[in-house]
């Protein structure tokens, strides 16, 4: 009588589950490297918004009770503005935009910021990585020519690592802000 013994794995077989093991290995690699490109590409996006948020908050919680505003546009075609006004406190605020030089991934880069000075404190609402393509404040009107409000339009991009300029993250944000009937020109 012959005993049966528990057979052992062929070098087919071996071969097989090497294979399929390969293949789903090499699935799975695939999968994380678009999860990687997917997760880089959200967090870019989700960096833009939450800056332009900033700014946009930042640049406009105080405009609406504002005493008096100035708006200076650009005579060169820029995009670029300077927002000029009295908040409530009687504090003077500008915002505008200026040109910073940035070290980044040991390469200097200039990048527009926006810049916010109120009561002799300067600070930038955007990231240093973040540069302002556009920064445009434009007068909204009665038919009587009163100053009801204003238009703000925000343009921004991200820097990129390499010296190249910028990834393909751009973000772009118009709101307008309605001014009380007591607000002054400047």
């Amino acid at each position: 009588m012959r005993s049966t013994s528990p057979r052992g794995v062929t070098l087919v077989e071996t071969i097989l589950y090497v294979g399929l093991l390969a293949l789903l290995v090499s699935a799975f690699v695939a999968l994380l490297s678009q999860l990687t490109i997917i997760q880089a590409r959200t967090s870019t996006g989700g960096r833009l918004a939450e800056n332009a948020a900033m700014a946009l908050h930042f640049a406009t919680a105080s405009l609406p009770s504002a005493q008096s505003v100035d708006v200076s546009s650009s005579t060169l075609g820029t995009a670029t503005s300077v927002l000029h006004y009295t908040n409530a406190a009687g504090t003077s605020v500008i915002l505008d935009t200026v040109i910073v030089p940035i070290t980044f991934s040991g390469v200097t880069q200039n990048v527009r910021r926006l810049r916010y000075q109120a009561g002799g404190v300067t600070s930038y609402l955007t990231d240093a990585e973040v540069n302002v393509v556009t920064w445009q404040v434009d007068d909204v009107r009665t038919t009587a020519n009163n100053l009801s409000g204003l238009n703000i339009t925000l343009e921004l991009e991200i820097l990129n690592e390499e010296a190249t300029g910028y990834r393909q993250g751009t973000v772009h944000h118009r709101t307008t802000i309605s001014l009380t009937p007591l607000t002054t020109e400047l």
